[in-house]
């Protein structure tokens, strides 16, 4: 009996997962060739973000890209200032919600590094 192939989604998502396992056995620079391509897929670079399932256009409107590459192309295509302008309120929306997210991760990570500092050192061999 022969199985029906996935569907083209499942194998994209399908390999995007694997090359992240890879990389996280292996070297930092696989890990950023993976995040790069998960984010080029995601955002539309590649891969339309209307072609996705509803749960991965939810996750990709919260990404970096998605808004500002929509505006680029409703730029291109003549579309109305409105829709542009919206476009590139969310693209920035978006990347002041990242900016939060490294700042408060950055300065969790200053606090417990202040406390644990001798235990980081004591790890690493120092």
């Amino acid at each position: 009996m022969l199985a029906a192939p996935a569907p083209f989604p499942v194998l994209i998502l399908g390999r995007i997962t694997l090359v992240t396992v890879v990389s996280f056995l292996g070297l930092a620079e696989s890990s950023l060739i993976a995040w790069l391509l998960f984010l080029m897929v995601m955002t539309g670079v590649q891969v339309p973000v209307a072609f996705w399932p509803a749960p991965v256009r939810f996750v990709a409107q919260g990404l970096p890209l998605t808004h500002g590459l929509q505006a680029v192309r409703d730029l291109l295509a003549g579309s109305p200032a409105r829709g542009i302008l919206l476009n590139i309120g969310l693209e920035i929306l978006v990347g002041f919600g990242w900016l939060f997210v490294a700042i408060v991760t950055f300065r969790r990570l200053a606090i417990s590094g202040r406390k644990d500092g001798l235990r980081i050192r004591r790890l690493a061999g120092g």
